[in-house]
């Protein structure tokens, strides 16, 4: 807002300025014409430039707002969802992952989610795993998150949840690397022993 505020009184001042200008050429002479013409090319040279700049900066402002509206906007729908209970007879349910893709190629955002199932505040521990399975020249091949995360210190994500977690990383497909499958599977130690296992196809789960 203040930059914005900060725009218009510089808009202001050029107005002010070139008014400033305008009337004092009044009171020259007739034979200063050349000199006229040359003061007000630059001046609206000038205002142009100024002009430029404020639409420019304006610009990016409004980009930057948008954006913030709509992060804020998919964050509140992010968590009006996991925080209705599930329509799931599971205690703990693995919510379709995202792999947003980058500039860089072969480079993929991801966020996984894992929610508990039902009503209730029960606390759940343990670890959760994720799998690439896909094919390079025709021939099928799998890798860990963990092992395309070149930012992860560990193999597996550890689960401390009540009523949902979310991970979110970076990975870097090997080259020629086709992906088919997202394989997630989460290993429950408490309240009590449990296995939760969800596969989601490639094209389901990438988005541009």
């Amino acid at each position: 807002m203040l930059a914005l505020l900060a725009l218009l009184l510089t808009a202001v001042a050029a107005a002010f300025w070139w008014g400033y200008i305008e009337g004092a050429r009044q009171l020259l002479p007739l034979d200063h014409t050349e000199d006229q013409l040359r003061d007000r090319i630059t001046l609206l040279e000038s205002q142009r430039s100024i002009d430029r700049s404020t639409l420019e900066q304006l610009r990016v402002e409004l980009s930057d707002s948008r954006g913030s509206i709509d992060e804020l906007q998919r964050e509140l729908a992010f968590y009006r969802e996991v925080i209705a209970p599930e329509d799931s007879t599971e205690d703990v349910v693995l919510r379709q992952p995202v792999f947003l893709a980058s500039d860089s190629d072969r480079l993929w955002r991801y966020q996984l989610v894992v929610q508990k199932g039902g009503s209730g505040k029960t606390l759940f521990r343990g670890e959760l795993h994720g799998l690439l399975r896909g094919e390079i020249d025709g021939e099928s091949r799998e890798y860990a998150l963990s092992e395309l995360d070149t930012g992860r210190g560990s193999d597996a994500f550890t689960l401390n949840f009540r009523y949902f977690q979310r991970f979110e990383g970076e990975i870097r497909l090997p080259e020629g690397f086709e992906p088919w499958v997202v394989v997630l599977d989460a290993a429950i130690s408490k309240p009590r022993t449990s296995a939760h296992q969800a596969e989601f196809d490639w094209s389901s789960v990438r988005a541009q």
